[in-house]
């Protein structure tokens, strides 16, 4: 399998991309999924180095695919209803969570930032 270095892949370069492809991207810390539905938690969950996720308008991942992204600093879940609060005691380095300021996540307290969409 070949890896790539990319660092950084935004939703023009994922929007049609599957688990086969991602996993190449060994050193991926940031990651815009919006609108994806083709990545899976099986796929995400083994990029492992990300610090920056955004899965805004995205409704396949689950908590599941996030729980092992330990050094996710970042979280953006606009108009995401697949990701729940209770995914957010497994993210340690957790500092700022992106969303509608109705989304439910919003209940859960924790030593991050809510950081709201308008």
């Amino acid at each position: 399998m070949s890896q790539y270095s990319t660092e950084t892949l935004r939703y023009e370069e994922t929007y049609n991309m599957e688990d086969e492809e991602i996993v190449k991207y060994v050193n991926l810390r940031s990651l815009q999924l919006t609108y994806n539905n083709t990545i899976s938690d099986e796929g995400l969950k083994k990029l492992t180095n990300l610090t920056h996720l955004d899965l805004s308008y995205q409704s396949k991942i689950t908590d599941e695919g996030i729980s092992s992204l330990i050094n996710l600093q970042e979280l953006d879940v606009t108009c995401n209803t697949t990701i729940t609060s209770n995914v957010l005691k497994k993210l340690p380095n957790l500092k700022c969570i992106y969303a509608k300021y109705d989304q439910p996540i919003f209940r859960q307290k924790g030593a991050y930032k809510i950081c709201m969409r308008t």
